[in-house]
């Protein structure tokens, strides 16, 4: 075992290379074979039993046992207290290598570059093969934070060669995870996934689950940019579960992905929950890889809202980040200037960071910083957005580039040509659940309950619509869901005759909406004939409800479900029932929400919960007899009989009234 034991280890992996060393009785164990079990158990995941072998031998550490224990903290996420670790034993080329990769993870550039070349020569002295490979890695990383990424990629291709060489499938395993997160770096996602998926094969052949978490988190990264969201999703998740069982810190690298993926969804409370718990999940550990994406993701979600709570959050990214991490903090930086009106700050902002991004190849964040001077400069907002748009379809981020279609459809003046393909961006984003950027100064428009219009954050008063008609003519074209309306039908809903003078009646309301939502006149599209709302441009919130509704329906998503039952604050137009051409759509409305709410409390077996969605379900629809009949055999079941005989009365008095009516 200890001459074969670390190569055993590199060829057949995790699971052979521990049966092998327990083979061997506890007692006849020398320090280099439990070296080897605590890196078998710790490469496995089973972080605190290698602790539990590795500690025992802390005293007067040799240079395996130092760097193992090290290795354990950097493992768990937490890269300066594994710098004391390193510190405390002989310094070879392996400790060197694996000191300049926690000083990589703390952002350290100096003493990164410093132990890389330290464990080079020391590699190169002695020409230990694991070592070389080891320093190849250190210097990758030490490349990567000054922006050289030819020699990154060199040095992460040479360390992949060496491991091969030697037929060293766990280190191949971890080669093959860092070069896609070079190719993630350059934007070359397809190519990025492909190699994530042969580390994660890799990774699982050979039981390595420290470079399993990592690898799905890559793939995740590259498969949300190229918009396939639910596989995106489902390498966040296993990532999740992975890093769970090892009790790991890096926790907060799938926390932040699926902050990301919920983002992009417009999930904006479950998407704030993830980044939330990633930022509290790093605690003070030191892993800015893990904190900085975290923090900006959540800056990002915010700057428009609570653009003083981004602002601290942007800052403290900034503070953290080093080498190209911190083209993301200047961009964060960018938008919450731009929640602030400050739109000179964020055009400066927006040139730093395409300035890094050059230098660090990062087209994802050049195409970004792109965006943000179209937003800082509308002069040259179309110059801009065309630009980013190539760079987008270029790297084969679709969604990228379809959202950029449809602010370019947007702009002032823009052809019929642009319309048209941001219609189609938008009905390509709709497909894949993402939903379409409202350009400038948002307008919600919220439907369920009480009808009320707010724009750039403001409710609008009733003095604005000048008569009820202006204000009712809105409420038809948000009851037609984009479809255009006859200018004729809406004369005679509105008037309820057909005359000149309604025509004149109508062009006066259509002004007068125009004038209170959007000046430049695009939100109300209308020509000669028709008129319709374009809801893509803004934030209708029965179309929201719909659309998490059926995501829900159709994945089962609790939370999605969830959301989309609070958000049903009332029926359509609830203050104002009596309108006929409302009816259809509210009803159709109401049945969804049932239908929600049904699924919502028939799909938990957490009893109060059930009981909650059956209450809140009766309460919109008293007569539910299913509903009645659940909520009754569900307290039953559970041993509450007062709450079963209260709810059972209730429902006898629901059949009595029918019974009278």
């Amino acid at each position: 075992m200890e001459s074969e034991g670390r190569r055993l280890l590199a060829r057949c992996g995790v699971r052979a290379a521990v049966e092998w060393v327990e083979r061997v009785p506890p007692a006849e164990r020398s320090a280099a074979v439990h070296c080897l079990h605590a890196e078998a158990l710790a490469l496995a995941g089973d972080l605190d039993a290698a602790a539990a072998i590795l500690l025992p031998l802390a005293d007067d550490p040799s240079p395996d046992v130092a760097r193992l224990l090290g290795h354990l903290e950097y493992r768990r996420g937490r890269p300066r207290q594994a710098l004391e670790w390193y510190a405390r034993g002989p310094a070879d080329g392996l400790l060197l290598a694996w000191t300049a990769t926690a000083y990589w993870a703390t952002g350290d550039e100096a003493a990164c570059r410093e132990h890389a070349d330290r464990a080079w020569r020391a590699a190169t002295a002695s020409g230990d093969r694991r070592a070389l490979v080891a320093s190849h890695v250190a210097l990758g990383f030490a490349a990567e934070m000054v922006g050289d990424c030819a020699a990154e990629q060199h040095h992460y291709e040479k360390a992949l060669d060496l491991a091969e060489a030697a037929d060293d499938r766990v280190e191949a395993a971890r080669m093959r995870a860092n070069l896609s997160s070079r190719l993630l770096g350059e934007a070359r996602y397809a190519e990025a996934a492909v190699m994530a998926d042969a580390a994660v094969a890799q990774a699982e052949a050979v039981g390595y689950l420290a470079v399993l978490g990592i690898a799905l988190c890559n793939g995740g990264d590259a498969l949300l940019r190229l918009g396939d969201l639910d596989a995106a999703t489902d390498r966040f998740d296993r990532a999740l579960a992975v890093e769970h069982r090892i009790g790991s810190q890096r926790l907060a690298y799938p926390l932040a992905g699926l902050g990301d993926v919920h983002r992009v969804r417009g999930r904006t409370s479950l998407a704030r929950a993830a980044y939330e718990e990633a930022i509290r999940v790093c605690g003070t550990g030191g892993d800015r890889q893990g904190l900085v994406p975290a923090l900006v993701g959540l800056a990002r979600l915010l700057a428009d809202q609570e653009p003083d709570v981004a602002a601290e959050l942007a800052d403290r990214a900034h503070r953290d980040a080093k080498g190209p991490a911190a083209i993301r903090t200047l961009l964060a930086l960018g938008w919450v200037a731009v929640g602030k009106g400050d739109h000179a700050a964020a055009a400066d902002l927006a040139g730093q960071a395409a300035g890094k991004a050059r230098l660090h190849r990062d087209r994802a964040r050049l195409a970004e910083a792109l965006e943000l001077v179209a937003v800082a400069r509308p002069a040259r907002a179309r110059v801009s957005l065309a630009e980013a748009r190539t760079i987008w379809a270029d790297t084969g981020a679709e969604p990228d580039a379809r959202r950029i279609t449809v602010l370019l459809g947007a702009l002032p003046h823009a052809g019929a040509d642009d319309r048209a393909a941001a219609r189609a961006a938008r009905e390509a984003l709709a497909a894949q659940g993402i939903p379409s950027p409202v350009p400038g100064d948002p307008v919600v428009i919220r439907t369920l309950g009480r009808f009320e219009v707010r724009v750039a954050g403001e409710p609008l008063p009733r003095s604005v619509w000048q008569s009820r008609k202006a204000r009712d003519l809105l409420r038809m074209l948000v009851v037609r869901r984009g479809r255009g309306i006859a200018r004729e039908e809406l004369g005679r809903l509105l008037w309820r005759e057909d005359s000149d003078r309604v025509a004149h009646r109508l062009s006066v309301a259509l002004s007068t909406v125009r004038s209170a939502l959007d000046p430049a006149g695009d939100l109300v599209v209308a020509d000669q004939q028709t008129v319709a709302l374009d809801t893509g441009r803004a934030a209708v919130d029965l179309e929201d409800f719909l659309a998490d509704a059926q995501d829900g329906l159709r994945t089962g998503d609790r939370g999605v479900l969830a959301a989309a039952e609070a958000a049903y604050t009332g029926d359509l137009f609830e203050d104002e029932p009596y309108d006929d051409w409302a009816v259809a759509l509210r009803e159709e409305l109401r049945a969804v929400y049932l239908r929600v709410t049904r699924t919502l409390a028939a799909g938990t077996a957490d009893v109060d919960e059930a009981a909650y969605y059956y209450q809140r379900l009766l309460a919109k629809d008293p007569y539910d007899e299913q509903a009645h009949r659940a909520l009754v055999s569900t307290l039953t079941a559970a041993g509450r009989h007062g709450a079963a005989a209260r709810a059972r009365a209730r429902f006898a008095d629901a059949v009595r009234t029918l019974s009278l009516s």
